[in-house]
């Protein structure tokens, strides 16, 4: 038991150096071991945590390596819906119809189908992606 809860340990700091997630797999079977399995002997537990371990890396390296780019796009997507219909002062010029206005805590990618100058109160119309496009208010 000691064995486990020190490899546990051991992955823990691992893990908090590393952060990948690999550690922290190989911590729970370790701490698996030595709070469920404490009776069992080190020739069944030994043999169970290489198994579990060898599987439980393999599935993480896959779900790791995953691409995250469709992921990403739909949050952005998202969080940029939440932008629709609200008012603005423009911080820079919209110059070809392209423009950048920092809101909240991210930079969005202005569009419109006119030039607007910096100050002007601007509104979103509607949401492309991550682009936001944008009208003038009449004031």
């Amino acid at each position: 038991m000691i064995i486990w809860l020190s490899l546990l340990g051991i992955c823990f700091l691992i893990e908090l150096l590393w952060r990948r997630g690999y550690a922290l797999w190989l911590a729970m079977i370790a701490g698996f071991n030595a709070l469920v399995l404490t009776g069992v002997t080190w020739k069944i537990t030994l043999p169970l945590f290489v198994m579990l371990s060898s599987v439980a890396l393999i599935l993480w390296h896959y779900y790791y390596r995953r691409p995250l780019q469709y992921f990403e796009k739909h949050l952005e997507e998202r969080k940029a819906r939440n932008y629709l219909h609200t008012t603005f002062r423009l911080l820079h010029n919209i110059k070809n119809g392209h423009g950048q206005q920092l809101i909240d805590d991210s930079l969005w990618h202005l569009k419109s189908d006119q030039e607007l100058s910096a100050g002007t109160l601007v509104r979103v119309k509607t949401v492309k992606g991550i682009f936001l496009h944008v009208t003038q208010l009449q004031t």
